[in-house]
């Protein structure tokens, strides 16, 4: 049975993780779900749609002379 973070044809077959981009919260997943518009997931098998985060990273950087 597939858990969260992974999908199959038939939620119980052979599993896979989820794609970079979505995510699946729940058992038995026969599909996972789209992260919301501007976001995605950095790796796969994410578990749900807290995992999905900006397109964007942001780095900050301190020079010191």
């Amino acid at each position: 049975e597939c858990g969260p973070g992974s999908y199959s044809s038939t939620g119980i077959a052979k599993c896979f993780n989820c794609p970079t981009g979505t995510y699946s919260s729940e058992q038995r997943n026969k599909e996972c779900l789209s992260c919301p518009q501007g976001t995605l997931t950095v790796i796969s098998g994410a578990k749900g749609v807290e995992d999905c985060g900006s397109k964007y990273i942001r780095f900050s950087m301190k020079v010191s002379l």
